[in-house]
Protein backbone atom coordinates (compact mmCIF):
# COMPACT_ATOMS: atom_id res chain seq x y z
CA UNK A 1 0.00 0.00 0.00
CA UNK A 2 0.80 3.34 -0.04
CA UNK A 3 -0.48 6.80 1.18
CA UNK A 4 -0.74 9.61 -1.86
CA UNK A 5 1.58 12.96 -1.18
CA UNK A 6 -0.18 16.78 -2.41
CA UNK A 7 1.13 19.97 -1.45
CA UNK A 8 2.91 19.78 1.65
CA UNK A 9 2.44 16.57 3.21
CA UNK A 10 2.99 15.40 6.93
CA UNK A 11 3.60 11.44 6.81
CA UNK A 12 3.88 9.60 10.32
CA UNK A 13 4.06 6.14 10.87
CA UNK A 14 1.26 4.45 12.62
CA UNK A 15 3.58 2.79 14.97
CA UNK A 16 5.24 6.16 16.02
CA UNK A 17 1.42 7.53 16.44
CA UNK A 18 0.50 4.34 18.96
CA UNK A 19 3.50 4.93 21.02
CA UNK A 20 4.03 8.55 21.45
CA UNK A 21 1.13 10.75 20.04
CA UNK A 22 -0.65 11.54 23.18
CA UNK A 23 -4.00 10.16 22.52
CA UNK A 24 -2.64 7.90 20.12
CA UNK A 25 -4.28 6.91 16.98
CA UNK A 26 -8.03 8.37 17.15
CA UNK A 27 -6.88 11.84 19.09
CA UNK A 28 -4.40 12.20 16.01
CA UNK A 29 -7.24 11.87 13.62
CA UNK A 30 -9.21 14.48 15.93
CA UNK A 31 -6.43 17.19 16.00
CA UNK A 32 -6.34 16.92 12.03
CA UNK A 33 -7.67 20.46 11.08
CA UNK A 34 -8.78 19.64 7.79
CA UNK A 35 -10.36 16.25 5.69
CA UNK A 36 -6.74 15.56 3.92
CA UNK A 37 -6.13 12.69 6.63
CA UNK A 38 -5.88 9.30 4.56
CA UNK A 39 -3.35 6.50 5.63
CA UNK A 40 -2.51 2.73 5.16
CA UNK A 41 -1.68 -0.26 6.83
CA UNK A 42 1.38 1.60 8.11
CA UNK A 43 1.30 5.53 7.57
CA UNK A 44 -0.59 7.98 7.87
CA UNK A 45 -0.71 11.67 5.55
CA UNK A 46 -1.75 14.84 6.10
CA UNK A 47 -2.16 17.22 3.44
CA UNK A 48 -1.96 21.18 3.61
CA UNK A 49 -2.21 23.88 0.54
CA UNK A 50 -0.36 26.89 2.40
CA UNK A 51 2.83 26.49 4.86
CA UNK A 52 1.15 28.28 7.51
CA UNK A 53 -1.30 25.65 8.37
CA UNK A 54 1.20 22.91 7.83
CA UNK A 55 3.70 24.52 10.66
CA UNK A 56 0.79 24.85 13.14
CA UNK A 57 0.60 21.26 13.17
CA UNK A 58 4.02 20.28 12.73
CA UNK A 59 3.69 22.14 16.02
CA UNK A 60 1.13 19.75 17.39
CA UNK A 61 2.66 16.61 16.84
CA UNK A 62 5.55 18.02 18.69
CA UNK A 63 3.67 19.27 21.85
CA UNK A 64 1.56 16.40 21.92
CA UNK A 65 5.33 14.00 22.11
CA UNK A 66 6.72 13.39 18.29
CA UNK A 67 10.28 14.19 18.30
CA UNK A 68 11.89 17.42 16.25
CA UNK A 69 14.91 18.52 16.73
CA UNK A 70 14.65 22.42 16.10
CA UNK A 71 18.45 23.06 15.58
CA UNK A 72 19.06 20.39 12.69
CA UNK A 73 15.98 20.57 11.46
CA UNK A 74 15.05 16.84 11.78
CA UNK A 75 12.80 13.98 13.11
CA UNK A 76 12.90 10.73 13.28
CA UNK A 77 8.98 10.26 13.95
CA UNK A 78 7.60 12.46 11.00
CA UNK A 79 8.72 14.01 8.00
CA UNK A 80 6.97 16.65 5.41
CA UNK A 81 7.04 15.96 1.63
CA UNK A 82 6.63 18.82 -0.93
CA UNK A 83 5.23 17.23 -4.35
CA UNK A 84 7.46 19.23 -6.45
CA UNK A 85 10.41 18.48 -4.07
CA UNK A 86 10.19 15.38 -2.10
CA UNK A 87 11.40 15.02 1.27
CA UNK A 88 12.61 17.72 3.36
CA UNK A 89 14.74 15.57 6.12
CA UNK A 90 16.58 12.28 4.91
CA UNK A 91 14.65 9.18 6.73
CA UNK A 92 15.29 5.64 6.45
CA UNK A 93 11.72 4.61 6.84
CA UNK A 94 9.96 6.58 3.88
CA UNK A 95 10.76 5.74 -0.09
CA UNK A 96 8.70 7.95 -2.26
CA UNK A 97 7.99 7.26 -5.75
CA UNK A 98 9.81 9.09 -8.77
CA UNK A 99 7.45 11.96 -9.10
CA UNK A 100 6.85 11.81 -5.30
CA UNK A 101 3.29 11.17 -5.68
CA UNK A 102 3.23 8.09 -3.04
CA UNK A 103 4.94 7.32 -0.53
CA UNK A 104 5.36 3.94 0.90
CA UNK A 105 6.70 2.77 4.45
CA UNK A 106 10.36 1.04 3.94
CA UNK A 107 10.15 -2.41 5.91
CA UNK A 108 6.13 -3.07 4.27
CA UNK A 109 8.31 -3.37 0.96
Amino acid sequence: MAVSIEFFSVVVPKQVIQQKYAGGLEQYKADVTNASYVDDEYLTRVAFMHPAPLDAFCETLIAKGLHFDEAKHFSTDFVVVQSLIGKRWITDWLILDQNNNKAVFKESC
